[in-house]
């Protein structure tokens, strides 16, 4: 008897504790080496672990006590390759192609996964007609038959989305399938301005932000970021602007008090905003937003991210310089001689400068108010080389520093590399961030 309850305890053990497998097969396989598994958790994507290919074939293992919810495998991370996975505690075994993995993807024993994807397969490929025959509606001439076929896709596409939220009743997929259904008007929709509004008055119908399941993967931030990015969009800049500065407004509504999520949907948001090097959107969402949250869930990271990015943003005044010439005491703001100021850091131990900086020089003589202000960011010891540049540079303002990224001026305008280009107006304005000498010839071709 005490044996067998032994027995019994070591199995109870062993199986509590046995590590679920992962198998991914590219086919056909191609040149990718290398694995890395990774744990979504919103805005945050956790490293777990990597496998290297054997045959195209990757093998490894779930830690013991990983928990449940979506991964993400990336066989390409340089270029953001990957597919995404649901974890709940089985092995997975997947096969697809590595140049259209979602569309491709095979499921050999995962049943969360395998209900998971049909959905999406299904579910998608309806939904393109449905989208097709609502803009072949838009520009047709005879609309009736069009009309009376999206009527029947719009069915067909319910009752998929029912069996699919009825066959994964009990399934972590389940949160996502719920999630994912989508409003079609039962009718046709006669005009795109109409479309659009009705899109956008129900495009958060069947969203739970409460759901603990889905803040543990990347469905916000899709959901979010197809809802500012792509549902609310204009070609006019300031009409662009006005319209996503709603959205926001109206997702932060959606999400309400959740402050976890409203996080991880914030620092996507800025993150996307300052690639895009739209700071007036980033300055908003900070002060309206970001800065009313609740203390503990506001990062100093991102925080002293942004406060850098706004420092030197266009439309901003640019940061002080100042410098020493011929014993007096001198500054940026103090200069009055010019319509065009132009700031550029460059160093003399860079390669690139050395090319670029006495072509910017021959080219900035020939344009009258124009002032060049050169800072200079140089390791220690590299006084020397300097001197002897700017002797062939007499017309310009020289400014050296000897702490290179250390500097004040450096830190103050977000300095990362060299040469960068900073044109100020008269009233020393920011009015444009420049990387490479041609963009800078370009514009002034265009004054």
């Amino acid at each position: 008897m005490l044996k067998s309850l032994v027995f019994t305890l070591l199995c109870l053990s062993f199986f509590a504790n046995a590590q679920d497998s992962l198998q991914v097969k590219l086919s056909p396989k191609r040149n990718y080496d290398r694995l890395l598994l990774y744990k979504l958790e919103g805005a945050k994507q956790e490293y777990i672990s990597n496998a290297k290919s054997e045959n195209g074939v990757f093998l490894m293992t779930f830690p013991v006590g990983s928990s449940t919810g979506m991964y993400r495998l990336f066989y390409d991370i340089k270029n953001q390759k990957y597919l995404d996975v649901l974890y709940n505690n089985e092995a997975i075994s997947v096969t697809f192609d590595p140049l259209s993995p979602f569309a491709s993807v095979v499921v050999e024993n995962s049943k969360e996964n395998k209900v998971y994807m049909d959905y999406q397969q299904s579910f998608y490929e309806v939904q393109a007609a449905i989208d097709s025959l609502q803009l072949a509606y838009f520009e047709s001439d005879t609309k009736s038959k069009i009309a009376e076929n999206y009527q029947k896709e719009v069915k067909n596409i319910n009752k998929i989305q029912d069996a699919f939220e009825e066959e994964s009743k009990g399934f972590l997929a389940n949160h996502y399938i719920r999630s994912s259904r989508t409003y079609f008007a039962s009718k046709i929709i006669d005009t795109p301005e109409e479309f659009a509004t009705v899109s956008k008055e129900h495009f958060f119908d069947y969203i739970d932000f409460s759901d603990k399941e889905l803040k543990n993967s990347t469905f916000f931030i899709g959901k979010a970021a197809e809802y500012v990015f792509y549902a609310n969009t204009a070609e006019d800049e300031k009409v662009d602007a006005d319209l996503k500065l709603a959205a926001i407004s109206e997702l932060m509504l959606e999400v309400g008090d959740n402050y976890e999520v409203k996080q991880g949907l914030l620092h996507a948001m800025l993150y996307a905003f300052a690639g895009q090097n739209r700071i007036e959107m980033v300055s908003y969402i900070t002060k309206e937003y970001y800065l009313k949250m609740p203390l503990a869930y506001q990062s100093k990271e991102i925080l002293t991210y942004i406060t850098d990015l706004l420092k030197a943003a266009i439309g901003t005044i640019a940061p002080e310089i100042y410098w020493e010439s011929n014993g007096v005491k001198k500054k940026l703001s103090d200069l009055e001689n010019s319509e065009i100021y132009l700031v550029v850091f460059w160093s003399s131990s860079c390669s690139h400068c050395l090319n670029d900086i006495p072509k910017l020089y021959e080219f900035t003589e020939e344009f009258e108010g124009v002032e060049v202000i050169a800072v200079a960011l140089e390791e220690e010891g590299e006084k020397t080389e300097f001197d002897e540049l700017i002797l062939t540079m007499p017309n310009w303002i020289h400014v050296y520093c000897a702490d290179k990224w250390e500097n004040e001026f450096a830190y103050n305008y977000n300095i990362n590399s060299t040469p960068s280009y900073f044109v100020l107006d008269k009233d020393k304005k920011i009015i444009a961030k420049l990387g490479d000498l041609e963009d800078f010839k370009a514009m002034f071709s265009k004054e």
